[in-house]
């Protein structure tokens, strides 16, 4: 996201006293018709939805670019079409030497920026099942909902690169423009 970009989310909040906002974080390594569906349920519960790609995943997960991913993201956005969701890259800005980023560092640092903002982290079952071992898990619920969302769509990014590991079609795992930066970038090719 560029900073005009950023500039404008800021300057969009200042219009509004109180929000209702739902950090989806994910590697989005890509971004599936299974994330769509959680965006659909929480965006059912009211939620604005910010979309964060991790920028370095904490449990060491081997993934396309941070820039790319985040392409992939915007992209998928477009094709949702929905103002309530955003693409909020800003993991890459909390970046210290080689650490992860947390939940509770990005947490912290949304609500420090947004101070109007009323933030929920949003995970789905297999996050939610392993919240304990979550970096300081009891001080993210002490301060913020936890929203799980159910896997109605159990469409993983996994099984996306191993479909296209195997030259296998991907078209209803995936919004039409991700498939497109996919193939431009020609990710996830060759098992």
């Amino acid at each position: 996201m560029s900073l005009q970009q950023q500039q404008q989310v800021v300057i969009n909040m200042s219009d509004r006293t109180t929000q209702k906002i739902a950090v989806f974080g994910s590697a989005f390594n890509p971004p599936t018709r299974g994330h769509q569906d959680a965006i659909s349920q929480l965006t059912e519960q009211g939620f604005e939805v910010w979309l964060v790609p991790s920028f370095k995943h904490a449990w060491g997960k081997e993934m396309a670019s941070y820039e790319v991913r985040c392409e992939m993201v915007a992209a998928f956005i477009g094709d949702l079409d929905n103002p309530a969701v955003q693409l909020m890259a800003i993991e890459d800005q909390l970046q210290q030497a080689d650490k992860p980023i947390y939940s509770m560092t990005l947490m912290e640092h949304l609500q420090r920026a947004y101070p109007a903002a009323s933030f929920a982290l949003a995970v789905g079952p297999d996050n939610a099942n392993n919240f304990s071992s979550f970096h300081r898990s009891d001080e993210l619920l002490a301060n913020w909902p936890l929203v799980v969302v159910n896997e109605r769509a159990p469409i993983r990014s996994t099984l996306v690169r191993a479909r296209i590991a195997n030259d296998e079609d991907i078209s209803q795992w995936v919004t039409p423009a991700v498939r497109d930066v996919i193939h431009q970038h020609q990710l996830y090719q060759g098992g």
